[in-house]
């Protein structure tokens, strides 16, 4: 553990609280033991902000290594509606860059190869990826990947064998790394002078105004709205022309950069525009927590009344908001998820045990809480396709709504 001193994405150290949701522990770190699960040590998870940049980011830092882990559950190709997100993606890309046979690409975190499978008839495919169980995915899957922690010196070896790349992706990757600055100087060396360097990341503007309280955690090291993006991208030498708002993990941002400066869009002018208006009205961050804390007990009211429920999904955000809540198997039977590294362990800090996907042990059942609620549509459709009877669908955030 190790409280910031520094911004991670200009390296200042003007450095302002912001609030915390408490200590809470490593909510990736699925143990087999209910014991060990509930006895995991718990960190301050806070948020700090960047005066020089306006980068919001946690102030505590777990190691990375611990965080991504060689057992980390986190496997992309799941999620249906991701994969069909990503192959739309991909196609405009094509079009828009003219990426084809003789391009080369490279994907920072590229998971289990998932989105680069799309690009492979291109002449050069490469992903790196520090998790060990998805890059042996790919690799398997015949994605070339290198297993390691993307920075400035990996970007040195890489273009010694590839040379510099037409095309650099990064999705939902560069809020992970605590090491963002010697990232960024890795994608402008590795980019060529024409190349194009796209980024989508979860949007702070959406999460910090509709109270999305459950995607801060010690794994995302960072949260980007436009302002601050595009501040810390010309700290390190690239520069954001144009933008995207995309509803995906319940509010992102595409980003268009490069290392040419080139004249803003009409699109990226309109969407500052709209982010300096909202957080021009009350304090943004101070309501933020408020939200939090009137989520958790509007959450603690329904469990009261109508607990103990199951769940659906273990995800990292879920495992936030159940132990911001403070609750645990006792108030949850179980929950079961699609990852098979997750399967029959428990859940952390809270001890709920995680099963396969299986229909039937929803049988006798009737409240299910949806912790991936930002996929909550195809969940469902999914429990409809089961035909197991008439069910309640419970999702917390924004705010509690049961379906």
């Amino acid at each position: 553990m190790r409280l910031i001193m520094n911004c991670i994405g200009c390296g200042s150290k003007n450095i302002d609280a912001l609030g915390t949701l408490g200590k809470l522990p490593n909510c990736n770190r699925f143990e087999l033991s209910q014991q060990e699960a509930l006895d995991l040590p718990k960190y301050e998870l806070d948020l700090v902000k960047c005066s020089t940049c306006n980068l919001v980011q946690v102030g505590t830092h777990l190691p990375v290594i611990e965080v991504f882990s060689d057992n980390y559950p986190y496997f992309s190709s799941y999620s249906k509606s991701w994969l069909d997100h990503c192959k739309l993606a991909a196609k405009s890309y094509k079009e828009m860059f003219n990426i084809g046979m003789g391009s080369s690409i490279l994907e920072i975190g590229s998971n289990d190869g998932y989105f680069l499978k799309y690009f492979n008839e291109c002449s050069v495919v490469l992903g790196v990826e520090p998790t060990k169980g998805p890059a042996e995915v790919a690799i398997k899957d015949g994605v070339k990947t290198k297993i390691d922690f993307f920075n400035d010196d990996v970007a040195v070896e890489i273009i010694k064998d590839e040379g510099q790349f037409d095309l650099i992706l990064s999705n939902n990757m560069l809020a992970h790394t605590p090491d963002l600055m010697s990232v960024l100087s890795g994608v402008r060396r590795a980019l060529n002078d024409a190349g194009k360097f796209i980024v989508e990341v979860q949007y702070a503007a959406d999460m910090f105004l509709g109270g999305k309280f459950d995607t801060v955690y010690h794994e995302h090291f960072c949260y980007y709205t436009l302002n601050s993006a595009i501040s810390v991208f010309e700290k390190n030498g690239l520069y954001i022309s144009d933008a995207e708002h995309l509803i995906t993990h319940g509010g992102s941002i595409r980003l268009y950069a490069s290392k040419q400066k080139i004249a803003k869009t009409d699109r990226l002018k309109n969407l500052i525009e709209k982010e300096f208006e909202q957080f021009s009205i009350g304090n943004v961050y101070t309501e933020f927590f408020i939200k939090a804390e009137a989520s958790k007990n509007n959450f603690l009211k329904y469990i009261n009344d109508n607990g103990p429920i199951v769940c659906y999904g273990a995800p990292t955000k879920g495992n936030v908001f159940l132990n911001y809540c403070g609750v645990t198997y006792k108030d949850i039977k179980f929950t079961s998820d699609m990852s098979p590294l997750k399967h029959n362990r428990y859940c952390p800090g809270s001890g709920i045990p995680i099963y396969s996907v299986d229909k039937i042990i929803y049988d006798k059942y009737s409240d299910i809480l949806i912790l991936p609620w930002n996929i909550k549509t195809e969940i469902i459709k999914q429990f409809n396709e089961y035909k197991i009877g008439t069910k309640k669908f419970i999702t917390t955030i924004p705010e509690l709504l049961v379906v």
